[in-house]
């Protein structure tokens, strides 16, 4: 698919001008810059984001796709910019309580209704109208959280589309993240729409064991060439956290043929089914046995995010002066 320059500007609000820096330095890593900026009218704060301009086809392929995309649990893009030091940025909101990965660290924050939102995001992704799309990178990290503990499915750069006229879904230029990723997509192959959409199953059951366990997968496996080795074995081995609702849900999600994976309409049900019986029989303030009662009672307000002094002083000074 020929994603060009034009095509993407086309399709997005362009928000030169209107977006203001609030940091001298963009945070960085692996080759993509993040800025925190805030929006002149609204007030709002937002992260502006690019690559280097030797990587533009990644920058392309990401704004195109997440240009298509509208859902309560999606992260919406806000717009583009050209003028952000970059040729081309996206734009979106920035989220104060951060990634769902570390939110959960908290162990008063009941994952579960995370794992719905994200379930709802890949069902909805899965069945878009234009065709399916797949996230491609499905894990804790790329799940932001709302101020209301709504999960945000985000970071579409591993993300790839369904081309109807081959039946054949379009490759994404980066790899997805090794630790979450099935054992199909550790070799290179042409995708077809079961074996994408698989891959997204296999990735999100990782994410329920992630964010049940509060633990990456294969965390004590620090060798890239062993966590291969042991991906390629197949279904991790059951933690002892782990409750059997949610294992049960797992396991069909790691069967090898991808074909025989469950559906995300499926996966959606079984989520709800389970939050509305454990409703059902203990009430809304019911907390699951995951939960450690004993755990420092801060609530979910110790997760977000505090800016340095340095930060917090630069953006009272760029609210008091620089806004009109």
């Amino acid at each position: 698919m020929n994603i060009t320059f034009t095509r993407v500007i086309q399709r997005t609000v362009n928000l030169d001008g209107q977006v203001a820096r609030v940091e001298t330095s963009p945070l960085e890593g692996g080759g993509v810059f993040v800025h925190l900026g805030i929006l002149r009218q609204s007030r709002k704060f937002v992260i502006v984001k690019n690559r280097n301009a030797r990587e533009m086809e990644h920058t392309l392929h990401e704004i195109f796709i997440w240009s298509f995309l509208n859902h309560e649990h999606i992260h919406r893009l806000l717009g583009t910019m050209t003028t952000f030091g970059n040729p081309l940025s996206s734009v979106a909101e920035y989220m104060t309580r951060g990634n769902a990965y570390n939110y959960v660290q908290n162990r008063r924050v009941d994952p579960a209704p995370l794992l719905l939102g994200v379930a709802r995001a890949l069902l909805y992704l899965h069945s878009h109208p234009l065709g399916p799309i797949f996230h491609g990178d499905v894990r804790g990290k790329n799940v932001l959280v709302t101020d209301d503990g709504r999960a945000l499915l985000t970071n579409f750069s591993c993300s790839c589309l369904h081309d109807r006229s081959s039946n054949m879904v379009s490759s994404s230029p980066l790899p997805g993240s090794l630790r979450w990723m099935a054992p199909e997509g550790i070799e290179e192959e042409d995708l077809t729409v079961d074996l994408a959409a698989g891959r997204d199953v296999w990735a999100f059951a990782m994410t329920i064991m992630e964010l049940v366990t509060r633990q990456p997968p294969f965390e004590g496996i620090n060798s890239r060439n062993l966590i291969i080795v042991r991906i390629l074995r197949g279904m991790p081995r059951r933690p002892r956290c782990m409750r059997n609702e949610w294992w049960d849900l797992c396991t069909p999600c790691w069967k090898l043929e991808p074909e025989q994976r469950p559906d995300m309409m499926t996966l959606v049900h079984r989520i709800e089914t389970m939050l509305s019986s454990r409703r059902s029989r203990f009430g809304d303030g019911h907390r699951d046995s995951d939960f450690n009662e004993d755990d420092d009672d801060k609530g979910n307000d110790s997760l977000i995010p505090q800016p340095t002094d340095e930060l917090s002083s630069t953006v009272q000074v760029w609210c008091s002066f620089h806004i009109t």
